[in-house]
């Protein structure tokens, strides 16, 4: 009798050697920072697996879910919620100072960059089983 796969909600890339977890946080403030990114979070995961992206949903993505920490630099955002309204409050953004991903993403072409964009999202949005949550970039 065989195992059922753990489901998880973040994908390790293997990127240059080095292993690095990404991951949406499944919070309102997360929803929220990406989806005034990129509109709709199940629309952006389409137009990622449907290959119908840009690189604003594939940049927007990976910036939301890289490991790296947040630019302490950058000011807090105001939350809007998910019926467009801003909150009082605000929050620090998930993600990391946008340069971090750029540099990252002119290492391979684009496309490469959409297909973990794809796998984030799905793990994010359905959960994946863990041993299809990888990927790898070649060296």
């Amino acid at each position: 009798m065989s195992e059922t796969p753990t489901v998880v909600s973040h994908v390790m890339a293997s990127i240059g050697g080095k292993a690095l977890r990404f991951e949406i946080p499944r919070t309102h403030a997360a929803l929220g920072r990406l989806e005034l990114d990129v509109g709709s979070a199940l629309e952006v995961w389409r137009r990622l697996t449907g290959e119908k992206w840009t690189a604003a949903d594939v940049l927007a993505v990976l910036r939301a879910s890289h490991p790296a920490l947040p630019d302490r630099h950058q000011p807090p955002m105001p939350l809007r919620r998910l019926d467009g309204s801003l909150a009082d409050a605000v929050v620090r953004t998930q993600g990391v100072d946008p340069h971090v991903v750029e540099a990252l993403v002119q290492r391979q072409p684009m496309a490469m960059w959409a297909a973990l964009a794809g796998l984030v999202m799905t793990a994010f949005i359905f959960g994946l089983d863990d041993d299809k949550a990888v990927f790898s970039v070649p060296s």
